[in-house]
């Protein structure tokens, strides 16, 4: 079992304005990004990936992005082009942490603190949803070959040191 703390990426929200969300959607898939429905992620490449865990609302990361501000603000210009005015864009990359996990008894192991059911027919591959880990919220996506988790700045050292102790 592997966590692997990401310390550089960059990740906006969308959001389209009222009535525009095929507009915003035409416009991202567009530039290379397709909007997944509520619940789900989806993977463009190791590094690319859109989630949606609220309604009307998008979470676009770039892991190729590794210059944290640099990076960040050109990620951020390049999203807020392709919308144009079909909504709105924010740069959220400074207040969330990421880790990806990796391991047979991961899914068994993040059970534990979690109040979803983890199961592979409930939460397979490509399933996102917003919950409760170790008592932080948590953005968790199932991917292909692991997991992946977003929690607040704010509780990453908390969060970190529990993910280390749950693979012990």
């Amino acid at each position: 079992m592997s966590v692997v703390e990401v310390h550089h990426f960059s990740l906006v929200q969308v959001a389209p304005w009222r009535g525009g969300e095929a507009l915003l959607a035409e416009r991202l898939q567009a530039a290379g990004w397709p909007l997944p429905p509520l619940g789900a992620a989806w993977f463009g490449d190791a590094a690319r990936m859109a989630m949606s865990v609220r309604p009307q609302r998008w979470l676009l990361l770039d892991e190729a992005r590794r210059d944290t501000h640099h990076g960040s603000a050109d990620f951020h210009a390049e999203i807020a082009h392709a919308v144009g005015d079909a909504g709105a864009v924010v740069d959220i990359s400074a207040a969330r942490h990421l880790w990806r996990l990796q391991g047979t008894a991961m899914r068994e192991r993040l059970a534990a603190g979690c109040r979803l059911d983890l199961h592979p027919a409930v939460f397979p591959p490509a399933r996102a949803a917003a919950t409760l880990i170790a008592q932080v919220n948590t953005l968790i996506i199932a991917l292909p070959e692991g997991w992946m988790l977003l929690a607040p700045t704010s509780t990453a050292r908390h969060f970190n040191e529990w993910l280390q102790r749950i693979t012990v």
